[in-house]
Order: structure tokens, then C-alpha cells, then sequence
């Protein structure tokens, strides 16, 4: 009996300790699997310890519902991956490009190797300047390379050998020597000209070198660096800008002279940019005529940058130009062309251009190619033309020409000299 009693008291315990655990029996954990990370599998973020610390609502609620998301992350969820996905653009901002050099910063160097007697007099003055840029960039290197050979190339010379047992003395001494100039410094173009004075007990000449650089890559230009025109209508105006001023200042020209200056490219002509911007050659003695003519600067008319002003309009222009050819010893050839009344006049000699005489004829201006046509002379022209500042470039395409006798790219080139109104 009391062992029936001790095993109903047990189980009246055993059962008030279930009722005391609650509703819902515990369950058993199961057991964790490990995972292994995939590429497309997230890692995992470190919660921060102020999330870590807040109180769970949701549990103290008894709600086992899922929390809902932020706008925050409602807004992330919506957006596709290259939309969340950082721009490298934003997060690698590009660098900046260099500020391209206008100027640049330098100083005159005088190299002086002059020579003397056994008195310490000169009887040899030697010497040459040239400028030294400052700055460690690839272009100023290059200039200050390219200046220090020329420099070098000057003095090349067995010099001593010129003065022994002649009559250069302190009194009376010889010259070598070039002085040097920076005539132009901004517009990213450095240009550089030495005059040379040669004498050596005879003939004293001086003779011009340019030097004309691009301040941001160290390059040597031509005039073709710095105006924008076709090269063959460059160089044709050229020629004819040497040959206007050496008409005008009535140097003529001899055969050799024509041919010299036929076999010209825009790279052989030397020349300086001057303060302004304009472009003068520079046309060393005994290069196209005798050398009491000495060096020439010629004006060519061109500016730094500027265009040949493309070709000549529908509209026609009203001006009178003088034609001087280089290659034909007759000058003063007019040309008025009106394109608006169909005419044109073509003269040799002078003409008073107020008159507008000449042979009728109609002409065009089509794609930088002039037409004419006479029919008093049974003539068909037809000439590349171009305009370079006041002046009108022609490259004859027709086999006949202005000129009789001159073919298929003859050239002629025509400066004003008046110009005409309106109502001429």
C-alpha cells in the first residue's frame, strides 16, 4: 500500500513540472550544416553595436511576423545591380589635363669663344647667343637640345686657322659672331632668330636664322604649322610674296635666281614670328641675289594661326589687283573680276580700273576653282584660287592661261592695290 501511494505521488510531481514548462515543449536544435561559399553568395556584414544592443521588438511583441524592410532598403531591392553597383567613374574621378605652356620662362646664354693675340687683345670676336629655357618638361627639353646643337654647330670650325698670319688685329679685328633674339613667346610658339655677322678681313655679311618651336611638344615648325592652307597654294603665294618685294625694291631676278626660287618648299623658307604674330621670312644673303643685296626680311602678309581665308565668294569681290608672276619678267598684269555681272578684265599692262574695260566674258568661282570664258578670244580659264590676306593665289588647271605659253600648273599670284565700290 505504501508503495502504491510513494509511485501516485510521483507521478502527480512529475506531472505538476510538465505543467510548469508551458505549453509548447522545447524542441531539440538540430544540428548545424556547413555551407560552403559560393561566388554569387553574399558575405555576410558584421552587425554594428548599436544594432546589437537594441531591443528585439518583434520578440517582445510575441509578433513573429518578418521585419519590414526601409524605404532605404525597399528602395535598394528595387534597384537593378549596375543601378546599386558603384560607379567607377564617380569613385576614380579622371585627372585633369595638363594646362597647355603659351610662354615660357628663359635667358639669354652668350657662348663667347673669341680669340686673342699674345697681349690678351681680340682680334677674333666669337661668339653666339641662344636661349635657355627653364622647366624639366619633355618639350623644353627638347628646345633646349635642339639649341644647344645648333650652338654647337657654330663653332665647328677650325677658327684659329683664320687669323694666323693675316692682318685681324685689336685694331682691326674679325667677326664671327651671332646675336640672338626671342621675338615671339606666347601662343604656345617660341621663336627664336640669330643674326650672324661674318667678316674676315674682306666681305661683312650678315645672315638670319629662325628657329620656330612648339612650347608644348618641342617640335621644329614650318610656316605650314602655323597657317591653315593647302601647301601647294602656301608655297605658290610665298614665292610670289618674294618675288613682289624683290620687284619692288628693284632687285632683279637672274635665271639662277628663278630657279632657286622655283625649287622652294614651305620647310626651306626660314622665317621669324614677330611680336604681333606676323610671319616674316627671312632670306639669308646670296640666296637669290648678289651680296650687296644682303638678307632679306620679307613681310609675307600671314599671321600666326590665320586661314587663307577660304576661297572667293559667289559674290565675287571688288578690287583691283596687280599681278606680278615670278617666273615672267612682264608685270603690271590687272585682273578685275565681278562675278555678280558675269565679266571679268584681263589687260596686260596698266589699266585704269575705274573703266572696267577689257574683254566681256562670263566666269564662276565653284569648289576653290575659278572658270572664265571669252569668246572675242575663243579662251576657256580655269584656275585653283585662293585668298591669303589681300592678296588672290591662281594655280592655272586649263591648258590655256592668262599668260600665253604657260600651262597646267603655272602660278600667278595678285596683291591689291586699289579697291573698288560699289558702285564702280
Amino acid at each position: 500500500m505504501r508503495k502504491i501511494t510513494a509511485l501516485l505521488l510521483c507521478a502527480l510531481m512529475l506531472l505538476g513540472a510538465l505543467a510548469a514548462c508551458g505549453e509548447n515543449p522545447g524542441t531539440i536544435p538540430a544540428p548545424s550544416v556547413s555551407v560552403p561559399p559560393s561566388e554569387s553568395a553574399a558575405p555576410e556584414t558584421p552587425e554594428s553595436p548599436a544594432a546589437s544592443q537594441a531591443p528585439d521588438k518583434s520578440q517582445a511583441s510575441g509578433n513573429l511576423a518578418p521585419e519590414s524592410a526601409s524605404p532605404a532598403q525597399d528602395a535598394a531591392a528595387e534597384a537593378s545591380p549596375e543601378e546599386s553597383a558603384p560607379s567607377a567613374e564617380s569613385d576614380s574621378p579622371s585627372p585633369a589635363e595638363p594646362a597647355k605652356a603659351e610662354s615660357a620662362e628663359w635667358e639669354m646664354v652668350r657662348d663667347d669663344r673669341s680669340l686673342t693675340d699674345a697681349d690678351g687683345n681680340v682680334i677674333l670676336h666669337l661668339y653666339r647667343d641662344r636661349p635657355v629655357l627653364k622647366g624639366d618638361s619633355g618639350a623644353v627639353k627638347a628646345i633646349n637640345d635642339y639649341l644647344e646643337q645648333a650652338n654647337e654647330a657654330f663653332f665647328d670650325d677650325d677658327f684659329e686657322s683664320y687669323v694666323e698670319g693675316t692682318t685681324a688685329s685689336a685694331e682691326y679685328p674679325y667677326y664671327n659672331t651671332s646675336d640672338g633674339y626671342v621675338t615671339h613667346n606666347a601662343d604656345g610658339v617660341l621663336s627664336v632668330s640669330n643674326w650672324q655677322a661674318w667678316s674676315m678681313g674682306g666681305v661683312f655679311n650678315l645672315i638670319p636664322t629662325g628657329y620656330n618651336f612648339d612650347l608644348n611638344t618641342g617640335k621644329l615648325l614650318t610656316i605650314s604649322d602655323l597657317v591653315s592652307a593647302e601647301e601647294d597654294m602656301l608655297i605658290a603665294y610665298l614665292r610670289g610674296v618674294i618675288h613682289h618685294y624683290m620687284t619692288d625694291i628693284g632687285l632683279p631676278m637672274d635665271t639662277y635666281a628663278h630657279e632657286r626660287l622655283n625649287s622652294y618648299t614651305v620647310a626651306d623658307l626660314g622665317f621669324r614670328v614677330d611680336p604681333d604674330g606676323g610671319i616674316t621670312l627671312l632670306i639669308p644673303v646670296y640666296e637669290l641675289g648678289p651680296g650687296a643685296a644682303g638678307s632679306m626680311e620679307i613681310p609675307t602678309g600671314l599671321s600666326l594661326g590665320q586661314s587663307q581665308y577660304g576661297y572667293m565668294g559667289e559674290t565675287g569681290i571688288y578690287r583691283s589687283f596687280e599681278a606680278l608672276t615670278y617666273d615672267d619678267s612682264a608685270v603690271g598684269l590687272e585682273f578685275i573680276l565681278h562675278l555678280d555681272r558675269s565679266s571679268f578684265m584681263l589687260t596686260p599692262g596698266y589699266v585704269n580700273s575705274e573703266l572696267l574695260e577689257g574683254y566681256a566674258g562670263t566666269c564662276s568661282v565653284e569648289n576653290g576653282v575659278l572658270t572664265m570664258d571669252c569668246p572675242e578670244l575663243d579662251a576657256h580659264y580655269e584656275y585653283r584660287i585662293a585668298v591669303f590676306g589681300e592678296a588672290l593665289q591662281l594655280i592655272q588647271l586649263s591648258e590655256q592661261g592668262i599668260r600665253n605659253g604657260r600651262g597646267p600648273g603655272a602660278e600667278m599670284t595678285f596683291f591689291f592695290y586699289e579697291a573698288l565700290t560699289d558702285g564702280q
